[in-house]
């Protein structure tokens, strides 16, 4: 089974992965002025411990990758996947680090 693909919609700045028709969880953010501010991420609290948060975040990562604007993690889940997920702090700036005490990897 090949993992869900996120679908954008611009209106509501919602990434959305699904599965066999059902919602699996869903990412929140806003472009504002120059950076991606991710506010929300939920999961379907059906599907509970299987994964699905942090297939999410990693799908959303790959998505906002393509974005020239860095990322401010204001929803606490991505916040912490951001922190424990080192390979991706790249995706923020050195003041967004320092304020979600995270430190980057060489």
């Amino acid at each position: 089974m090949n993992p869900p693909l996120p679908k954008r919609s611009t209106q509501a700045q919602r990434l959305t992965i699904e599965h066999d028709g059902s919602l699996l969880g869903f990412v929140d953010y806003y472009a504002l002025g120059g950076a991606i501010v991710i506010t929300h991420t939920e999961t379907n609290p059906a599907l509970t411990g299987k994964g699905h948060g942090s297939q999410l975040a990693e799908q959303a990562i790959a998505h906002f990758r393509t974005q020239p604007q860095p990322l401010v993690p204001i929803c606490s889940f991505f916040a912490h996947y951001l922190r424990t997920h080192p390979k991706h702090h790249d995706m923020m700036t050195a003041n967004v680090r320092q304020l979600f005490a995270m430190e980057m990897q060489d």
